[in-house]
């Protein structure tokens, strides 16, 4: 599926969608509607991320390849994933300072984790003693 809009259609709706000025544009001499690839272009596409190829073709596959490329989770990731979307704010947070406490402190993994472990463990029994 491709865009119908031409090339500098696509390069005002990116610039509209992202708030940056477009790039000075320069047409072939021999064919007057096609759109020379200078080096003040080429530079706007790599300072701006734009994608070449939705830019030139229309055509959005390459963006969103990697768009899902970037942001996709992993298959073998997926299950700590969805875990991490079952703690609440509390428990998240004590994850991430067990995550921290190793990166940034030394603590070894295992015994940071071992540690979050007893504290969102601390933090639920409270959870149900404060719901009586």
């Amino acid at each position: 599926m491709t865009s119908g809009a031409t090339f500098e259609e696509r390069i005002a709706h990116f610039c509209d969608l992202f708030g940056c000025e477009p790039p000075q544009l320069r047409y072939d001499d021999d064919e007057p509607d096609e759109v020379l690839m200078t080096d003040d272009l080429a530079g706007w596409i790599r300072r701006e991320g734009c994608c070449l190829n939705w830019l030139v073709t229309g055509d959005p596959a390459t963006a969103l390849e990697a768009y899902r490329e970037a942001y996709r989770v992993p298959d073998d990731l997926a299950p700590l994933v969805d875990a991490f979307g079952q703690l609440d704010k509390a428990e998240k947070e004590i994850l991430l300072d067990c995550v921290r406490s190793n990166a940034l402190g030394g603590v070894p993994f295992k015994e940071a984790l071992g540690k979050a472990e007893a504290e969102i463990l601390a933090h639920r029994s409270r959870a149900v003693v404060a719901q009586r």
